[in-house]
């Protein structure tokens, strides 16, 4: 393994870009940070991942390759966005690959930000060693990302992992793709405010309040797992009965896939805590012959930057497989 080389490695978010420099071990040499600005449409977020390269390049100008995660629907051969939420106007169509390669004159390539957070852990972090690893990140929406005999599974036209748009209740609450009873529907970020917003309502004594007020009125995942941390029964309940629903969910992911790990990240997974013991209760009840004995659940273990030092390694790895 060459420690020299390295990628350059992009990581899209809603309200942030990143980038960065990852070598083949997987260490992040280098990250920068500027706002999307995603309202301004996908013109003005290539100028900033333009803007920001450049920044990072001065530096680390003998990158191999590039690695780009991004939000949505990926045609990961291509390296186009087939689709893509509301949160990133025009952003559907986008021809990444092609855009790229003729600024940074490397190759390109282009995935899944939740494919790309699942294939740093599988390499060097929670999923090391397993080679049938799902991972799943929980936040405003609920992604996932699989690996099958260690290689990334992308489906059908690319729309494996969409975990968060699992049926648990058919008649259940409409979910923002406009299914009903989704999973993202019960634990993403807009089902856990509403719960919250529900016991201010009911003006149940809860530590929640002061805690929003001193937030400028803003509830956050963070905010209910501070609370629960204070001792705010509310917090604890809103955060088992999330692990009840999450349970429900990976439930039906182990009884689809078998995987030997899973592996679950993003914000609120830092109140491991108080959902993990009514998410493996509804995993008990909810798995086959079991075989729940079969799949360990953890934490993700790379943290925020996972995703940023995944799209490093797969540009590197993919590069590798071509040289061979």
């Amino acid at each position: 393994m060459n420690l020299k080389k390295y990628a350059l490695s992009i990581d899209l978010g809603g309200t942030s870009v990143r980038i960065g420099v990852v070598n083949t071990s997987g260490a992040l040499l280098l990250k920068k940070t500027c706002p999307t600005d995603a309202d301004l449409g996908a013109g003005q977020i290539i100028e900033n991942i333009y803007k920001l390269a450049d920044d990072v390049i001065v530096k680390y100008p003998d990158y191999e390759t590039v690695g780009m995660g991004s939000p949505g629907c990926i045609d990961s051969k291509q390296g186009k966005v087939l689709f893509a939420t509301d949160n990133l106007p025009g952003w559907r169509g986008t021809e990444l690959k092609k855009i790229l390669e003729v600024k940074f004159r490397k190759p390109v390539y282009v995935q899944n930000d939740v494919n790309m957070m699942t294939f740093a852990e599988s390499r060097i972090g929670s999923g090391k060693g397993y080679n049938d690893f799902i991972c799943l990140t929980l936040g405003t929406g609920v992604g996932g990302g699989i690996i099958v005999n260690g290689v990334l599974y992308e489906g059908n036209q690319y729309y494996a992992g969409e975990m968060g748009h699992i049926t648990i209740n058919f008649s259940g609450p409409y979910c923002n793709c406009g299914g009903q009873g989704c999973l993202e529907a019960y634990i993403g970020t807009k089902a856990l405010v509403s719960r919250v917003e529900a016991v201010l309502l009911k003006k149940e004594p809860t530590v929640m309040n002061d805690l929003i007020q001193r937030n400028n009125g803003m509830i956050t995942p963070h905010l209910i797992c501070q609370a629960a941390e204070m001792g705010d029964k509310a917090a604890m309940n809103i955060l088992m009965d999330m692990g009840l629903y999450l349970g429900i969910g990976l439930g039906n992911i182990i009884n689809a896939f078998s995987p030997q790990r899973i592996a679950i990240g993003g914000g609120i997974a830092q109140s491991w805590k108080w959902f993990y013991p009514s998410m493996m209760e509804a995993v008990h009840r909810q798995v086959l012959f079991g075989n729940e004995r079969n799949t360990s659940i953890v934490a993700a273990g790379l943290g925020p930057d996972a995703g940023l030092i995944g799209a490093g390694l797969y540009a590197l790895e993919q590069e590798e497989k071509y040289e061979k």
